[in-house]
């Protein structure tokens, strides 16, 4: 892993350690905890897409060459 995508690791293992915890706490019927937990949770979303943008390392490819970035799949030129 690239040293500039070592930033963005934090945020995602505790953003997503915090829905598992905001899940198993609504499973449960905590209403109080799981509605300041819904209160609180935009700004975590915001938090890492602030993180992911800033820190984020690009992919290199474009949408016109490659369609999806995570697949392999080169795009057919437009036939006009």
């Amino acid at each position: 892993m690239d040293l500039r995508m070592k930033g963005i690791r934090f945020p995602l293992v505790s953003v997503t350690a915090f829905l598992v915890v905001y899940a198993v706490l609504a499973w449960f019927a905590f209403d109080t905890a799981v509605l300041a937990m819904f209160a609180v949770s935009p700004f975590l979303v915001l938090w890492v897409i602030y993180r992911v943008l800033k820190d984020g390392q690009p992919s290199g490819r474009s949408f016109n060459e490659h369609f999806y970035d995570d697949w392999d799949y080169k795009r057919i030129a437009d036939r006009d």
